[in-house]
């Protein structure tokens, strides 16, 4: 069966302009949305910092380790560690918070989303004549209502946090690695790059 005009041209519609039409029904929400990626950006932060503190952690204790074997330890050479130690267990409780606020509210935010994209679809084919609806195959009619919006719900609940996270991620990857080798920083910087540019060109292929 040939495919319908609307699936020809869903076919050659480029990111921007799925972008585009999809912020259409994202705008009414997207105040709460704003608030929502704020803690995403804080949230991201967080694991960063839990993934460092380990490393002080271990630094400290290597600085003191003489101690340890001499046996003249005291408490106050411990109170950076224990410090260090609330601070990371205070993060990683604070960053769990964090991670149940942003997946349930990006979770309602999405619902409502496809809510009222699910009446705009519903009000839309019932205004259509019965001529109209005759002509667009029952396939691609059942897919527009049921996985096309899913896709949008996934993209609100789940793509949205890989958005703002990868970049975040690869940018503190390159930076710490060039702290300790800048030949391994270089590779991981044009592997990051090869990503994003092969992106499109695999979209393609779909």
């Amino acid at each position: 069966m040939a495919e319908h005009v609307y699936e020809q041209q869903d076919r050659h519609m480029s990111d921007s302009e799925i972008l585009k039409r999809t912020w259409v029904y994202i705008k009414p929400h997207a105040y709460k949305l704003f608030l929502v990626l704020l803690v995403l950006i804080v949230m991201i932060f967080i694991n960063l910092a839990t993934s460092i503190l380990p490393g002080v952690i271990t630094s400290s204790l290597g600085s003191i380790s003489d101690k340890f074997k001499d046996q003249t330890i005291t408490l106050d050479d411990m109170k950076p560690i224990f410090t260090i130690c609330i601070i990371l267990i205070s993060l990683n409780l604070t960053n769990s918070a964090f991670i149940y606020i942003t997946t349930m509210s990006l979770q309602r935010i999405g619902q409502g989303i496809i809510y009222d994209l699910r009446l705009m679809v519903f009000d839309h084919i019932s205004n259509m004549s019965i001529s109209q609806i005759n002509e667009i195959p029952v396939g691609s009619l059942v897919t527009r209502v049921t996985n096309d919006i899913t896709q949008i719900q996934m993209l609100i609940s789940m793509g949205l946090q890989l958005m703002i996270k990868a970049p975040i991620t690869a940018v503190w990857a390159v930076t710490k690695i060039l702290n300790k080798n800048f030949e391994w920083s270089v590779i991981t910087a044009v592997a990051v790059l090869i990503l994003l540019l092969s992106s499109p060109f695999c979209r393609s292929f779909h």
